[in-house]
């Protein structure tokens, strides 16, 4: 912080001092002080004062005071949001938080367990502290839409043996939710597969052994970087049944 000293315009020179020494090119009416001290003005070449009505100026005061906000700036939808304010310089009294959405909190931490993206925006904090001087911080937090899964698909495949479901084969199919126009990547279980559109069914996905149970995938949203696992269970076999035949019977009928 800063304050202003002046005296009157219309003479021909000024000379500022600090305790008695001459500040180096303060030579005009004003000056800003930026430190404590004991502040005098020469006027046209005269040390002391011209009208016998003035006294020195002073500046008393402390270290300027700091905050700090700290906390994860990216997140997704769905994750912890908790800022904390710290200070090099002295002890906080009092917070006053503004938070984007217009609300305030007097709080020391900001702690919000499940984020939206009505979240995102500037967090700006003013401190108070012991001596009365305040600190302002600010902490811009942004957070993206998380990636999720409403439909997934498993469909069986025989594998060509219509009567031995231990040969039972499956795919998967996901058309996930989250930020329309991004791509995402499924992963897990062997698969790799990226650039897929987010908001329409994959396709079919891998080949994988009923047999072998169930398992996890993770889908990632390739712009934020968002994912969600999920457990995939296999379908029922598809070809436990034995196939029914239909065999033409005579049947003949005695007098």
């Amino acid at each position: 912080d800063s304050l202003v000293l002046g005296v009157a315009s219309g003479y021909t020179s000024y000379q500022w001092n600090l305790n008695g020494s001459p500040i180096a090119g303060e030579t005009s009416n004003t000056l800003s002080v930026f430190a404590s001290g004991t502040y005098t003005v020469d006027i046209n070449g005269e040390t002391g004062c011209l009208t016998g009505l003035c006294c020195p100026f002073i500046v008393t005061g402390g270290v300027q005071q700091l905050v700090s906000i700290a906390g994860t700036d990216t997140l997704c939808s769905g994750s912890a949001l908790n800022l904390t304010a710290s200070s090099s310089t002295g002890t906080i009294q009092t917070y006053q938080w503004k938070l984007p959405n217009g609300t305030t909190s007097t709080a020391s931490t900001i702690d919000i367990s499940s984020a939206t993206l009505i979240n995102s925006g500037d967090y700006i904090l003013t401190a108070t502290f012991a001596d009365g001087c305040v600190a302002i911080d600010t902490f811009s937090v942004l957070v993206n839409q998380n990636i999720s899964i409403p439909m997934l698909t498993t469909t069986c495949d025989n594998n060509g043996t219509e009567t031995d479901g231990t040969d039972d084969i499956f795919t998967l199919s996901v058309t996930p939710s989250g930020t329309i126009g991004s791509t995402y990547a499924v992963t897990g279980n062997g698969l790799n597969v990226t650039g897929l559109l987010i908001g329409e069914p994959s396709g079919p996905l891998g080949s994988f052994n009923i047999v072998d149970g169930a398992f996890n995938i993770t889908l990632t949203d390739e712009n934020s970087l968002c994912s969600v696992t999920t457990s995939v269970s296999p379908p029922a076999n598809c070809s436990s049944c034995i196939v029914q035949k239909c065999v033409p019977i005579l049947i003949v009928k005695n007098k």
